[in-house]
């Protein structure tokens, strides 16, 4: 008795890669850990990166992939924060392909229900502020501003005011004033 066995094997690229969150849920709070891990069917098996582009608030960001390795297939992320917000993209690729799959992650602050919390942030600018509602960010103008910048010009023309009158007010050998040396401003 002869058996005659077929073996055929397949060469091709990467099948679109999965990516799978534990936990699943694409929504986080600051602090939370998370494993992203990404599968892609493929012979001969592919090698899979890790990418990262940071929410709009974040730009220039890159060092959540120096800080965090991947490990294989693998990202995990431990102790999220805010700038860990963005999309995560896994490449499987291998001699005859790559293929790409993108997935957002969005990291929010905790705050109990209606509670507004207003602090500092990296994502808003000098001139924002953070303000959390129901786990939302959200940058604002602080109010103050436009205060201080028209405080500092009353200042400014208040100090150029006084530089020009002592400029041209002289002296007397007595040491007093004469009247036609002060200067008149008219407001």
């Amino acid at each position: 008795m002869i058996f005659i066995v077929h073996v055929c094997f397949f060469i091709d690229g990467p099948d679109e890669p999965s990516v799978f969150l534990n936990p699943s849920k694409s929504s986080f709070y600051v602090g939370e850990d998370l494993t992203l891990s990404c599968s892609a069917d493929s012979n001969p098996p592919s090698n899979f990166t890790w990418t990262f582009q940071p929410t709009k608030h974040f730009h220039g960001i890159k060092d959540i992939l120096c800080t965090n390795k991947p490990i294989g297939s693998k990202l995990m992320l431990q102790n999220m924060q805010l700038r860990f917000s963005g999309e995560y993209t896994c490449t499987a690729s291998n001699s005859l392909g790559r293929r790409y799959k993108n997935v957002s992650i969005n990291v929010r602050v905790r705050a109990d229900n209606n509670q507004t919390m207003t602090t500092s942030c990296t994502q808003c600018g000098h001139t924002e502020t953070c303000q959390y509602k129901n786990g939302e960010a959200n940058c604002i103008t602080n109010g103050w501003i436009p205060v201080a910048i028209i405080s500092i010009l009353f200042s400014l023309i208040f100090g150029i005011a006084i530089v020009a009158l002592i400029k041209k007010t002289k002296n007397t050998k007595d040491g007093t004033p004469t009247n036609s040396n002060y200067l008149q401003i008219q407001l």
